[in-house]
């Protein structure tokens, strides 16, 4: 994982296998990528925007763009986050 040169949040690479682990825990896809994963149901869809605790590692929020978008300070968001997730 890497840090997003526009922002202070940590990044995954597309073409990591943490990103497909993560989808997999989380049981979030895009429909087309269901059968890939082996997944039947999926608990969200895309986008997503889910929001963890890097200490506890707990979900801090689901509805990622929408709160920060309402609380910028959320998770660390900043202003600059939220012009990102405007054009999101």
């Amino acid at each position: 994982m890497e840090y997003a040169t526009q922002s202070s949040w940590i990044v995954i690479p597309h073409d990591s296998k943490d990103r497909n682990d993560l989808k997999l825990h989380f049981r979030t896809c895009a429909e087309r990528e269901m059968d890939f994963l082996g997944l039947e149901q999926r608990r969200y869809e895309i986008p997503t925007l889910i929001v963890i605790d890097s200490l506890t590692r707990s979900i801090l929020t689901t509805g990622g763009i929408q709160d920060i978008k309402q609380h910028p300070t959320i998770a660390g968001g900043t202003p600059k986050d939220v012009d990102i997730l405007t054009n999101w």
